[in-house]
């Protein structure tokens, strides 16, 4: 599955592996939590990251601001996954949504649609 993987203070990068729980929760350091960042379609582009960010992490990866203008933020590692929204699967990232969210992954702050 090809992902891309966002380190705190980091640029974002491809990753690729295979689709099981085990190797998101090795990513993120733990259990995982589900943010659906965009949906085209039955398609979501969302992001994977640890489900404790506020308790363990000390700094923010990435600012996120949604709709209406509510502010939040992600600690520690983000993993950047599509999904089929009917069967809630992951699924890798075409080249197309790669190229779009590694621009748009390197800005600080990001927007919620």
């Amino acid at each position: 599955m090809k992902t891309i993987f966002v380190g705190t203070g980091r640029k974002p990068f491809v990753i690729e592996f295979e689709d099981e729980l085990n190797n998101l929760q090795a990513l993120v350091g733990g259990r995982i939590e589900v943010l659906h960042f965009h949906t085209e379609g039955t398609r979501t582009i969302d992001l994977v990251f640890n489900e404790e960010y506020r308790f363990i992490f000390d700094e923010a990866n990435r600012r996120l601001v949604y709709p209406g203008g509510e502010e939040d933020y992600i600690a520690g590692n983000i993993v950047i996954v599509a999904a089929d929204e009917e069967t809630g699967e992951f699924c890798g990232l075409t080249d197309d949504e790669v190229k779009f969210y590694l621009k748009e992954f390197a800005k600080d702050t990001l927007t919620i649609s």
